[in-house]
């Protein structure tokens, strides 16, 4: 999504993707975990979007400390890198390391859980302290992000599939857990205002109010259709919340999400019949 802006606006740009696209000429191939950035981009950028890691939502990337230690490594990478170019990097973190039992809203400045409750939140935490050693080290936490691309086996991904087939989505335990889902656009847009305007600090990019599990099931049988169903089953993560204050994003970067959560709905669906089209074909 932010490539896309960046060509709209006719800003160039190159990206580091572990295989070359054909025909681009804005992709450099380059594996973060191995190979130095700095040598595979001929000219110095005037600031890095730093959106790489080892994502622990695949059995490519379980979610352990080997896996972890891909995502230091590609953090080291980009970090030798800045320092060599001397250019600011927006570094894109997660909201899943606060708290999430905590009812109250959570701020940039709230001190985080002693132990980070996975590896890789462990990784993305180790990474956030390195790129706020910069001069100009932006950390963006983002909450879910929901938008073409989304893996199929997440909660609105598997919601969204169901209700297009006319199934039933079964929402477990009482349906009051949390999620605060924000538009791909809208992270791009933040990302790209974020790289243009420097500032050293962690900013949260999140929906104004997170949506319970049942809620999202009942937008999205108002949108696409499908029945929802409280199943007999209970929710592990019953209790969690998902509430982030973007106060700061408004003040620093002129930011705020403009798509609502039917929008996001739509689109996601749009781009899985899409898909699956060209699937066939």
């Amino acid at each position: 999504a932010a490539a896309l802006q960046l060509r709209r606006q006719g800003i160039p740009f190159v990206g580091a993707v572990r295989s070359r696209y054909s025909g681009a000429g804005e992709y450099v191939a380059c594996d973060l975990s191995a190979e130095p950035l700095a040598d595979r981009v001929a000219v110095a950028p005037a600031a890095i979007i730093h959106t790489a890691a080892a994502v622990p939502h695949s059995i490519r990337y379980p979610d352990n400390p080997k896996t972890a230690d891909l995502t230091r490594r590609m953090d080291e990478n980009v970090l030798q890198a800045a320092k060599r170019w001397q250019c600011p990097v927006v570094y894109v973190s997660t909201c899943g390391l606060y708290d999430r039992r905590s009812p109250g809203v959570k701020h940039e400045d709230d001190e985080l859980p002693a132990l980070p409750s996975s590896p890789y939140f462990a990784a993305k935490r180790d990474g956030e302290k390195l790129f706020l050693q910069l001069p100009h080290g932006t950390v963006l936490r983002i909450s879910a992000p929901l938008g073409p691309g989304v893996p199929r086996h997440l909660v609105a991904s598997r919601f969204i599939l169901e209700a297009m087939h006319g199934g039933t989505m079964q929402v477990f335990g009482t349906g009051s857990r949390e999620q605060n889902y924000v538009a791909a656009e809208d992270i791009a847009a933040a990302l790209l205002k974020a790289a243009a305007f420097p500032w050293q600090g962690v900013i949260n990019i999140a929906a104004i109010n997170p949506v319970k599990m049942l809620e999202l099931a009942q937008r999205i049988s108002t949108v696409i259709g499908g029945r929802v169903e409280i199943a007999d089953t209970q929710d592990p993560r019953e209790g969690e919340t998902a509430r982030y204050s973007i106060e700061r994003a408004a003040t620093v970067l002129d930011w705020a999400p403009a798509s609502t959560l039917d929008e996001m709905i739509a689109t996601v669906a749009k781009n899985f019949r899409t898909t699956d089209t060209e699937s066939i074909a």
